[in-house]
Parts: C-alpha cells; structure tokens; sequence
C-alpha cells in the first residue's frame, strides 16, 4: 500500500484536475476520492451508478422500466413481426424497421443452404 506522502501527489493532480473542470463547466463526479470529469450530465449520471449500491439502484431501475413502458405505450405503430418488441411513434419509421426484418429472411435461404453445403462437405 502507498504511504500517506506518495498519494498526496496524486490527490493534488486529482484535486487539480477536478478544480479545471468545475471551472470549465464540464460535470463532475462528487463521489470522494473519484472526481472523473464528463461532458455531459448524463454520462456523469450513468457513472455516479458505478458508486451506488444495489438498493440504491432498484428504485432506478424501476423507473427506467416505468418509463420505457410508458414511452412504448405512447407509440402506436408497433412491429408485428413474431418475437420484436420494437414500436414507434409514426408509420414511416414502422416501415424503415420493418425492411430490418425483411432483409433478414431474404439472407435466410442462403445462410441455410451455406450450412448444407457446409454440412455435406463435412460428411464426404
């Protein structure tokens, strides 16, 4: 373990940079003895889940999940395909994530013919 004066160099180089980023507006963690810096508030808050604990995670996840069903359920148009849980807000994105599917079955065949091939050269 690092003696009391070989960390104060690197809590000084800490403290520094975390001066530098408070006073450049970027968001810091807050967290004691961290001090990672982030552009934006919400990579800082994916992070700050890092220090949390389990408990203090559920009620979060808890309400991404509220959220995410609500924001399902303000879509109307949702996928049909047998198995996707994709919905959106409008038609036309329906339709552009519907062609996902399509593209799908068209390298079906071939992936399945590969596999024979594949197969019989296995067997011979």
């Amino acid at each position: 373990h690092a003696s009391a004066e070989e960390k104060a160099p690197e809590a000084a180089a800490k403290k520094a940079k975390y001066d530098a980023a408070v006073e450049s507006g970027t968001h810091v963690c807050r967290e004691e003895g961290c001090g990672r810096a982030f552009s934006y508030p919400s990579i800082l808050a994916k992070h700050a889940l890092t220090h949390a604990s389990a408990e203090e995670k559920a009620p979060k996840a808890a309400a991404e999940k509220a959220y995410r069903d609500a924001v399902v359920e303000s879509r109307k148009h949702v996928c049909q395909e047998e198995g996707c849980v994709w919905a959106f807000p409008n038609p036309s994105e329906l339709a552009r994530h519907a062609r996902t599917h399509a593209s799908a079955k068209e390298k079906a065949p071939e992936a399945a013919a590969g596999k024979a091939k594949r197969d019989a050269v296995v067997e011979s």
